[in-house]
């Protein structure tokens, strides 16, 4: 597995919609220009190192998703939250929803969910709070 689980995502510090979404863990002490082109920017590159990646590759994504899923799928709150994001879609499809917690909105949090899941083998309390908090 090549996931990232040490890279800290930066890109919520650029939207302003996200200042009641910031973990308390990961407070900035620098201040930045709040910008959306920015932000979707930084949002890619998120991506990219957390697969650490310097440029799109759908097949290593695809196959870093398939173990990823095998891992999260053995942790009850992330089925949860996984189940919510694939129910929005009126499906049940689990992968997909998991896809979808890589989505703009919540990558940030999930990636420090992924993170606790990986590194301590469950999820810190604030964590989930906060990724239940944006998927509701």
């Amino acid at each position: 597995m090549v996931y990232n689980s040490k890279h800290i995502c930066t890109y919520q510090y650029y939207d302003s919609k996200f200042e009641n979404f910031i973990p308390n863990n990961q407070i900035v002490a620098v201040e930045v220009e709040k910008c959306e082109d920015s932000a979707d920017l930084v949002y890619k590159s998120d991506i990219l190192q957390v697969f650490n990646l310097s440029e799109y590759d759908d097949a290593i994504i695809e196959q870093e998703m398939i173990t990823l899923f095998g891992i999260l799928k053995t942790n009850e709150q992330m089925v949860e939250c996984m189940k919510k994001m694939a129910n929005r879609f009126l499906t049940e499809e689990l992968e997909f929803g998991m896809m979808l917690l890589f989505s703009y909105d919540t990558f940030y949090v999930t990636h420090l969910c992924v993170c606790d899941v990986i590194e301590k083998g469950n999820i810190e309390e604030d964590n989930i709070n906060l990724l239940t908090k944006l998927i509701n």
